[in-house]
């Protein structure tokens, strides 16, 4: 009967030190989640940042675009400016050369 407690209590320690083991694994595991975790959080800020400054550029993308389109709609609209004046003055040159034609065949 004595040899039949040691076995169960040889047993039972050893049931024993593999729980221990087992916890100790489990809290190395625990251990490196909690740093997984602690990763995952940076990295959630490092996003939330990263988001922020892109918005903020196209923000600023978004005011350089509009002004940039005002100053090409002001230089379209310079650009018609000239054309007309140029054509009108083209006007004014062929009438004065057909004046001048008329003048050289009167004298």
């Amino acid at each position: 009967m004595i040899f039949m407690e040691q076995k169960m209590f040889d047993l039972m320690e050893k049931m024993y030190n593999q729980m221990i083991r087992i916890e100790e694994k489990v809290d190395k595991v625990d251990g490196k989640v909690d740093k997984l975790e602690d990763k995952v959080d940076n990295l959630e800020e490092k996003v939330n940042q990263n988001t922020q400054a892109i918005i903020k550029l196209e923000n600023k993308m978004d005011n350089h675009i509009k002004v940039l389109y005002d100053g090409y709609k002001q230089n379209t609209e310079g650009i018609h400016r000239v054309e007309n004046k140029i054509d009108q003055l083209s006007e004014k040159v062929d009438k004065q050369e057909l004046e001048v034609r008329v003048l050289k065949v009167v004298k």
